[in-house]
């Protein structure tokens, strides 16, 4: 006998590794690298106008603390779209609130990945173990 073991046992543990192993895979894959410089520019506009009636600092503060961390080319181009509205009509408060939300966007996608485009689920592994037996 090679061993007292259970062969569904050894299946479930297969089938959480090759799970997890996706999931980190995918998670890899996901996560931004590093700052894009066009995160500094947003955020140096943003600081410039810290000391304006208008501005609520705590939340330019937040949204600052957003744009210093790596965040995925999607969100780039939705702050890219921000700023050329910005330019447009000056308006920084509409800046500062539209990088907030994206933010709290972000952080709900980042916090729940199941949410987003993950296609290996544990129906869609189909395992066939066979247990050897010995005389």
């Amino acid at each position: 006998m090679l061993g007292d073991y259970d062969v569904f046992d050894v299946q479930e543990r297969v089938i959480e590794d090759i799970l997890g192993g996706y999931r980190e895979q995918r998670a890899l894959e996901a996560a931004p690298k590093s700052l894009d410089p066009f995160q500094q520019t947003v955020a140096t506009t943003i600081q410039s106008y810290l000391h304006r009636p208008e501005v609520k600092r705590k939340t330019a503060l937040a949204a600052i603390r957003f744009l210093n961390q790596p965040v995925q080319s999607v969100v780039i181009k939705e702050l890219r779209s921000l700023l050329e509205q910005f330019e447009v009509d000056g308006e920084i408060v509409a800046l500062i609130d539209g990088v907030t939300s994206l933010a709290v966007r972000y952080e709900a996608a980042r916090e729940n990945p199941e949410t987003s485009n993950w296609s290996l689920r544990y129906e869609d592994l189909k395992l066939i173990c066979f247990d050897n037996l010995c005389s």
